[in-house]
């Protein structure tokens, strides 16, 4: 009968914790936590047996880059973080005769050399005091004195029920709601606003000052009436009403040292975000429910949706702190080391320092100096040559906009001066798009559609249709002209304004001009 009732007894803690855990998880199912410019997540790993990975993510990362942590047993109970700093949280131990919550730290810093983040200590967390077990732990928050979490009791606390001692409801339970902040080597209680609810929904967050706690509380008959307590640096609390239903709150995060919530339920398969203001709400947008998990995470310079698919790929999506538009959606990839992300730098110089040299060989120029060319057609002028490759690299950028989803100020990071090579993506589609359409035109009509609209086109010595190997040829050096402005210096030195691929292939850029009597 003794190990039946203890059974009992562990099936009964049991199904307390693992109502921690479901109201205590990120919106999507995605633990994770966030500082003004670091975010970490929990979510299994790309390896064998998918076994749990804690990642991290910094503003500085520059692209949808983590760097991996320590893998880990189990999934955290909850996170907070602050600054470069991360706590963990993990569920008590059924078993325990005295459970606790075992509590970790770790934190990230960026080794300045190489551009990649590091944890420390490396290759595992490092142990914290541990919270208490008993209640449900309704909030944990970071703050620069240390982490602070929010106990609240379970619904046996609030039914009362008295038995003897070997009965189930004779367990220890938490009486009141506690809040805690670990300072130093101990969790230290914090004074809590009179009169609490027992039974009500609570939700913790730090407001725009960093020493500032937010509480929010609903009441247990009226799910609509819902109070802020807003906690300041000496202690005291403020109450103030909110209009919002704590049911449909998913996760508070802060963003811009605003406080905003995540809600879900309003309407079906979609998620709203609002800021939280004194007395009100100010909506920010919504999107559609990832269909796997996912979280919400703020950050200096606005939120980050983290997405975990089906399939276990990672994707992240930027949403603008003020529109609250989101950006198109990028598979998150291991941050390389800062020397291989600007390799192509020193790649692109030594490419045109190579073309200078096959120039000065080479001296194309000087096998062509007076082409001849008959009376009918005219070297095309400097700025209408220009007018005529605006036009095609418009219809390049067009199409690279509509094929990325790119803004076209994300067209204007040439490789030549961006320090990452990720970050130059859009501008190498648009480079590549544009030749593509410009060398076909070439070949089959002779000029592509900027020079057709500007009455200009291609042609060889003595004016007459270019070979096909100079066509390729030309557009092949005209790549490495878009790649390295600088070389585009050749055509406005040239007396026929040949650029460099005029003068590697033998071909001129003309126009049509009426003979002279």
């Amino acid at each position: 009968m003794r190990r039946l009732r203890e059974n009992y007894r562990l099936a009964a803690l049991a199904a307390g914790w693992s109502a921690v855990l479901v109201s205590s998880a990120s919106a999507g199912g995605l633990v994770g936590a966030s500082s003004d410019d670091h975010l970490w997540f929990v979510a299994p790993s790309s390896g064998a047996n998918d076994a749990l990975m804690l990642y991290h993510h910094a503003i500085e990362m520059d692209g949808a880059h983590y760097s991996r942590g320590q893998p880990l047993q189990e999934r955290p109970e909850v996170m907070a973080a602050w600054a470069n700093r991360l706590w963990l949280i993990f569920a008590p131990k059924i078993s325990a005769d005295q459970p606790d919550r075992e509590t970790f730290t770790v934190e990230v810093q960026r080794h300045p050399a190489i551009g990649v983040y590091s944890f420390d200590p490396p290759d595992r967390l490092s142990v914290v005091a541990s919270l208490d077990g008993l209640g449900n732990l309704a909030g944990f928050v970071g703050t620069p004195q240390g982490p602070v979490a929010l106990r609240v009791p379970t619904q046996r606390a609030g039914a009362g029920v008295q038995a003897g001692e070997d009965s189930i409801a004779a367990e220890p339970v938490l009486a009141e709601p506690v809040l805690e902040q670990l300072r130093g080597a101990r969790w230290e209680r914090l004074e809590l606003p009179e009169d609490l609810p027992i039974g009500g929904r609570y939700r913790l967050a730090v407001g725009s000052a960093p020493g500032n706690l937010l509480l929010l509380v609903a009441s247990p008959g009226d799910h609509s009436r819902t109070v802020l307590h807003q906690r300041h640096a000496q202690g005291a609390w403020t109450p103030v009403e909110v209009p919002v239903d704590l049911r449909s709150v998913a996760a508070v995060t802060r963003c811009e040292a605003q406080v905003a919530l995540v809600l879900q339920g309003a309407r079906p398969g979609r998620v709203e975000i609002a800021y939280l203001r004194p007395g009100s709400l100010v909506s920010l947008g919504e999107f559609a429910a990832p269909s796997g998990r996912w979280g919400l995470f703020g950050l200096r310079d606005g939120m980050r949706l983290v997405e975990q698919s089906t399939q276990g790929g990672l994707r992240l999506r930027r949403i603008d702190p003020i529109t609250g538009k989101l950006s198109p959606s990028e598979a998150m990839t291991s941050q390389g080391l800062l020397p291989l992300r600007t390799l192509h730098m020193p790649l692109l110089f030594a490419v045109a320092i190579t073309v200078l040299l096959l120039v000065l060989i080479f001296k194309p120029a000087s096998q062509a100096a007076a082409p001849t060319l008959p009376a009918t057609m005219a070297v095309l002028g400097l700025t209408p040559r220009m007018l005529a490759l605006a036009i095609d690299l418009a219809l390049g950028g067009v199409a690279t906009i509509l094929l990325l989803g790119c803004t076209p100020a994300e067209l204007l990071r040439l490789p030549m001066w961006t320090p990452d090579i990720a970050d130059a993506a859009p501008s190498l589609w648009l480079i590549g798009i544009t030749m593509m359409h410009c060398t076909l035109g070439e070949i089959v009509a002779g000029r592509s559609v900027g020079k057709a609209l500007l009455g200009a086109r291609v042609v060889a010595a003595h004016g007459v249709r270019p070979a096909l190997g100079s066509i390729l040829v030309r557009n092949a050096f005209k790549i490495i002209v878009l790649l390295i402005p600088v070389l585009a210096v050749f055509g406005l030195l040239n007396h026929h304004l040949q650029g460099l691929g005029d003068l590697m292939a033998r071909t001129l850029v003309v126009h049509t001009v009426s003979p002279k009597n």
